[in-house]
């Protein structure tokens, strides 16, 4: 069970998903190497809901594009500083930098939570 888990949101170009998902598959298995528990990525193409505005509002889609959600989970919040600190030095993971970028890391919101209910 993750007990933090970091959510992030960020909008990929269509023609781009494929190389989008790949690329993610590869970074998903360098986090896990490091002792991540839990990565997941999801997408939408309208992720809002009639009369209720959606937690990613602040991601807002442009004209080809699909909104990408993921879930990366740790063990505790200790445990994801010292994750995170070594996935920035992962090599493998600065070769991973496709030119020109599959997404704007400049619209990409992120947070990170603490677990409260584990059913």
């Amino acid at each position: 069970m993750a007990n933090v888990v970091d959510l992030y949101a960020l909008p990929v170009r269509r023609k781009d998903l494929a190389a989008y998902r790949q690329m993610s598959r590869a970074v998903g298995r360098i986090f896990r190497k490091y002792g991540v528990t839990d990565y997941r990525e999801f997408t939408a193409a309208q992720p809002a809901m009639a009369g209720i505005r959606p937690f990613t509002g602040g991601v807002r889609l442009r004209k080809g594009e699909v909104l990408v959600t993921a879930i990366v989970g740790y063990p505790s919040a200790a445990a994801r500083r010292r994750i995170n600190a070594a996935i920035e030095k992962d090599p493998k993971l600065a070769a991973l930098n496709p030119q020109p970028p599959l997404f704007d890391m400049k619209r990409m919101t992120v947070s990170s939570f603490e677990t409260i209910v584990d059913v």
